[in-house]
């Protein structure tokens, strides 16, 4: 979340890659792959009229991302690398 927020304060610093990186990243974390976060956060979704909210609201930010780059790794690993050495250079660790 906080590299979405990161993101999001680069404004048009960040490329469409950066940007379909963070929102596979978060995509990932915010589904059921996301395990141990997504046993907690289903409960929660189910529970709590705020987070479900809050939940649904994030995921309308991801759609007006581009979507991930293709999954291969090799260029998967050097986007990941290329968002950290952003982060780091604007910094946040």
């Amino acid at each position: 979340m906080a590299d979405l927020d990161e993101m999001l304060d680069l404004g048009e610093h960040a490329t469409d890659e950066d940007r379909g990186v963070v929102r596979a990243e978060l995509e990932h974390l915010l589904s059921p792959a996301g395990d141990d976060l997504w046993t907690s956060l289903t409960e929660l979704l189910q529970h709590d009229m705020n987070v479900a909210t809050a939940y649904a609201a994030v995921r309308q930010v991801l759609l007006l991302l581009p979507p991930a780059p293709p999954r291969d790794e090799a260029a998967a690993l050097h986007a990941k690398h290329r968002w950290a050495e952003v982060r780091r250079h604007h910094g946040r660790r």
